[in-house]
């Protein structure tokens, strides 16, 4: 029964988050979630959504640090490890993006192109599989 209430309580707070992100008030996103992973420390969903409001206001090693928790929390979220490939190949490791884009494909492997993508704000695994491809392209392309 905590756990129910723990993932309900931290759904809420995470809900809070998204209406003052998507009002555009940012600082005050940043200071909810901040509060949410106060009050929800083992929500691998809130260091994600900390993760992409640091990565959007231009924290950019704050949004790697908090995407490396949610998938020490959660190994199976393919959308922090996609996130956390685009941070490091924009931060310019290469070889650590890449592990982390191809950990994303191999977490997605075998699910149906239509399926929506956990926490991906109603991306399907298809185009995932095809953002994730185009980035391991560039990536190539660098070398």
């Amino acid at each position: 029964m905590y756990k129910t209430q723990a993932a309900d309580g931290a759904a809420a707070a995470l809900a809070a988050v998204r209406r003052h992100a998507d009002s555009g008030d940012w600082n005050a996103a940043m200071a909810a979630c901040e509060q949410a992973i106060h009050d929800h420390p083992l929500d691998a969903a809130t260091y994600y959504t900390y993760a992409l409001l640091s990565e959007h206001i231009g924290l950019a090693a704050a949004a790697v640090e908090a995407l490396r928790q949610a998938i020490y929390l959660d190994r199976g979220m393919a959308m922090a490890h996609y996130h956390l490939g685009r941070c490091l190949m924009q931060a310019g490791e290469s070889a650590a993006a890449e592990r982390s884009l191809a950990n994303a494909l191999r977490l997605i492997a075998g699910r149906s192109d239509n399926e929506a993508v956990p926490l991906g704000d109603n991306l399907s695994v298809g185009e995932l599989r095809r953002l994730i491809e185009v980035h391991r392209g560039l990536l190539e392309g660098r070398r």
